[in-house]
């Protein structure tokens, strides 16, 4: 999130932003203007923003020199293209943030992060029927502790530009946790911003994120001890149960978790080897059967 105190624009995924910093940083592409643009506009993420050809015209009346400014562009082009006349404050939701905090933080010195942290089992019940999730739980208990770590390593670096949410308060206390974010990022708080509706889903992301636009609804927290089997929540707890538990979370096997079998290793390891080599309406059949 960077950006003052006034309006606020939420865009979608920018992962291009950090790929193309990596590129810099391996000489793989230079930091000229030219470079970084054309870098852009091939990337696909850019090309779900659907403002290729806008950019371009943009960039060549305006022509800047930093990976910041050509990002700030790509920001200004898309709130023109959604009717959005004046921004001082850009909110990207793009996952990999939070692996590259530091990085972000010398491109956008001004910035301020907010971590939001699930309960892994639900945060893993979610992401299990999608293509890009893991499928398996010994798999999803290590890949939510991963992707929890970082943010909360650099709660220490950067305590007093980074904020922990986590998402049940969220939902729970919607208008209280939103105050506390703007307050803490120094943008004006609105009474929508609790309906959620300020933000336009890509066409490509609809089906995942049905929930946005729609009011929180409290019956989601406890929807992953319907959706994984009772077996699936003790092996996430005994590969994962001690970060659950640090976080707050209250652990239904605690140290009676019992660790995975050779056999569900092996099962859990072929089922994920067979997957990638279906095709993708087979794939999703198999998904849903086995969910």
């Amino acid at each position: 999130m960077i950006g003052g105190a006034k309006g606020a624009i939420a865009t979608p995924e920018s992962q291009f932003k950090i790929d193309a910093a990596i590129q810099i940083a391996r000489n793989e592409i230079s930091d000229s203007s030219q470079d970084i643009l054309e870098y852009f506009l091939k990337h696909f993420r850019l090309r779900l923003w659907g403002i290729g050809r806008e950019l371009s015209d943009a960039h060549k009346i305006v022509s800047k020199s930093s990976l910041f400014e050509i990002t700030k562009q790509c920001v200004d082009v898309y709130a023109e293209k959604i009717g959005c006349k004046k921004w001082d404050t850009w909110i990207d939701h793009t996952p990999d943030n939070i692996k590259y905090i530091n990085l972000l933080n010398q491109i956008f010195p001004d910035s301020y992060f907010i971590h939001i942290i699930r309960d892994g089992r639900g945060a893993f019940a979610s992401v299990k029927p999608l293509e890009w999730g893991p499928s398996g739980v010994i798999q999803g208990a290590k890949w939510w502790a991963q992707w929890v770590a970082p943010g909360l390593a650099a709660e220490k670096a950067f305590n007093d530009r980074l904020k922990r949410v986590h998402y049940e308060d969220l939902i729970l206390n919607p208008e209280n946790v939103i105050k506390q974010i703007c307050d803490f990022a120094d943008v004006t708080f609105d009474h929508s911003m609790v309906k959620g509706s300020g933000f336009k889903v890509p066409e490509y992301t609809k089906n995942q994120h049905e929930l946005v636009g729609r009011p929180p609804d409290k019956s989601v927290l406890n929807k992953w001890k319907a959706k994984l089997s009772p077996r699936e929540i003790e092996i996430f707890e005994n590969i994962s149960g001690s970060l659950l538990e640090y976080l707050g979370y209250e652990l239904m096997y605690g140290l009676k978790a019992r660790c995975p079998s050779r056999w569900e290793r092996f099962s859990e390891y072929i089922f994920s080897q067979t997957a990638r080599r279906l095709p993708d309406k087979l794939r999703k059949r198999q998904r849903i059967r086995k969910c």
